[in-house]
């Protein structure tokens, strides 16, 4: 079994960057799922008039998916939403949703569709860091070979200052940059003023 704490020695994605080789973007993760990572990739689409990427994408029994919701919420142009390199139905993480379909996850077969490298690349996850996409692969594994910064999105409420120093701590493993931590919601249990302590001023959201 592989150490978890740390990168895998080969990239597993090696055809991620057959098409296309990003000159500049952010992958937006966030320290569990419906923190709002959604929401702030719409945000950042709008605001950059960046391209959005999302690459596995589960749960479509049961809604229209989040390149919809960020198509619907930036007001992007639907050429700005690269189409999904995995999509599955059931609302679970991408292995499961695999496994529930009788399909596999090829890492050797994910390529970045191709689109104007001038642009920025949004890129969101699927849930948090650790989350499974195949066998021993994590999404911090995609995250590592997509060499970008990370928008790491938590909500703001008891319990996060453990599930965001956990990520950080992981990122710093991995040898990932941070662009920004956004903290979302109502600071009730002043986690923004504990992380003060942590992070400097611009890139805490």
């Amino acid at each position: 079994m592989r150490k978890l704490s740390s990168p895998k020695s080969l990239n597993p994605f090696p055809n991620l960057f057959q098409q296309v080789q990003p000159k500049k973007g952010f992958f937006i993760t966030g320290t569990d799922t419906d923190v709002g990572k959604t929401f702030q990739s719409a945000k950042y689409v709008r605001d950059l008039h960046a391209v959005y990427w999302k690459p596995f994408q589960t749960g479509l029994k049961s809604d229209s998916g989040d390149s919809a919701t960020v198509l619907k919420e930036s007001g992007c142009p639907k050429t700005d939403i690269l189409p999904c390199a995995y999509e599955f139905q059931e609302p679970i993480c991408p292995f499961s949703a695999a496994e529930a379909e009788n399909r596999t996850i090829d890492p050797k077969e994910i390529t970045l569709p191709f689109y104007n490298q001038n642009r920025t690349l949004i890129i969101e996850g699927a849930g948090g860091l650790m989350v499974p996409l195949w066998q021993d692969l994590f999404i911090i594994d995609f995250i590592k070979a997509t060499n970008l910064p990370v928008i790491l999105v938590a909500k703001n409420k008891l319990g996060a200052l453990n599930h965001i120093f956990s990520s950080l701590a992981l990122l710093e493993a991995y040898n990932i940059p941070l662009h920004k931590l956004i903290l979302w919601g109502e600071d009730k249990q002043g986690n923004k003023s504990v992380l003060k302590n942590f992070l400097p001023p611009e890139k805490l959201l």
